[in-house]
Order: structure tokens, then C-alpha cells, then sequence
């Protein structure tokens, strides 16, 4: 970990860091100088959330009922973690997670663009997008091959001039310029 913006790095042994769960970690953010959040899990399984409110001195740990790929924060109270048939919004700075039933797809990835609208890609390569933190999504684009070998997406980045980018396995890449409205492979 760091505690001087990444210029010294030193070790991580955290006390309460159950290392006995044996469990993939896919994402982490800090939501500010204090709370973060890191999700995971492994091989479609049960995904975990690790949570710390002292600058991840220590962590506290529970477990889901499916794998987690991604965590993203809008702001200090409103967030979403999203993984494999499992979509969970937060509107408490992520004390409290509530299962979301629709869309149902495997996620790899979650982004907020700079109006703080959520991007979410899907490994099948669908792309949704949600205004309302979360709470309700829109199928931006749809795969357009049963191969998902080909359109499989694992994650999903948009640069500060709002150019929206996902990636996947071997080379694939998928890209809008247009807020969504178009897209590129």
C-alpha cells in the first residue's frame, strides 16, 4: 500500500485480511481518504467484498452469493458492484448493498463518465448504461454474434474527452466517440 499518492510502496499485512478465503480480488476503489472497497471471487463461485473505513488498516469481509468483477462510485454515497448475474447498487457509501434483478448478464466491468452516468460491459459483449445510479439500466449495445469468443468483453474505461472503451480477449476492442450512440470494432 501507499500512503504518500504512489511515490513509496510497502507491504500489506493486514490483521483482519481473512486470508483463509481463497477467492480471486477483481476491483478496488476508495470512495475517499478513508472507505474502500475491493471486490472478487473465483471460477463463477460465492464473490466476496472487503470494506475499510481507516484507510484499509483494517477490513471487514462478506460474502455473496456470486462472483464479483467490478466496483464503481459515482459519488460518496451512491455506488455499484456488478459480476457474474450479480448487479448490487449502494446509496450509503456502500455500508448496505441491494440486489438488483434486471439487467441479468455476466458483468466484467463498471465506469461513472464525468456526469456521473454509469457504463457497464457485460464478457458476452452487451453494453449498458444507467443514469439513476444504478437503479435502472439501458441496453446500449447488444452483441451481434453467438460467438461470444469474439465480442467478449472482460472491462470498460472512458477518457476524460468522454470516449467510452471496452476490451476483451485477444485484441478485441469496441469503442464510441458519440456517447454510446455508435460503435466501432
Amino acid at each position: 500500500r501507499t500512503i504518500d499518492g504512489g511515490m513509496n510502496w510497502e507491504p500489506f499485512y493486514a490483521s483482519s485480511w481473512p486470508l483463509t478465503v481463497n477467492r480471486n480480488l477483481r476491483d478496488i476503489t476508495f470512495i475517499n481518504d478513508s472507505l474502500g472497497i475491493v471486490c472478487g471471487g473465483k471460477n463463477y463461485g460465492n464473490g466476496v467484498v472487503y470494506t475499510s473505513n481507516n484507510k484499509g488498516d483494517s477490513w471487514s469481509f462478506t460474502e455473496h452469493e456470486h462472483e464479483l468483477r467490478s466496483v464503481c462510485f459515482t459519488d460518496a454515497m451512491n455506488g455499484v458492484i456488478c459480476g457474474y448475474s450479480a448487479l448490487m447498487v449502494t446509496h450509503d457509501g456502500g455500508t448496505t448493498f441491494t440486489k438488483k434483478e434486471e439487467p441479468k448478464d455476466f458483468f466484467t466491468g463498471v465506469v461513472n463518465d464525468f456526469s456521473n452516468k454509469l457504463w457497464m460491459c457485460a464478457f458476452n459483449g452487451n453494453i449498458y448504461s444507467s443514469s439513476n445510479h444504478g437503479e435502472s439500466w439501458n441496453k446500449i449495445r447488444e452483441s451481434n454474434s453467438w460467438n461470444t469468443s469474439v465480442n467478449q468483453l472482460n472491462c470498460i474505461a472512458i477518457s476524460p474527452s468522454g470516449r467510452i472503451a471496452c476490451a476483451g480477449p485477444n485484441g478485441f476492442l469496441v469503442w464510441s466517440i458519440d456517447g454510446g450512440a455508435g460503435w466501432n470494432e
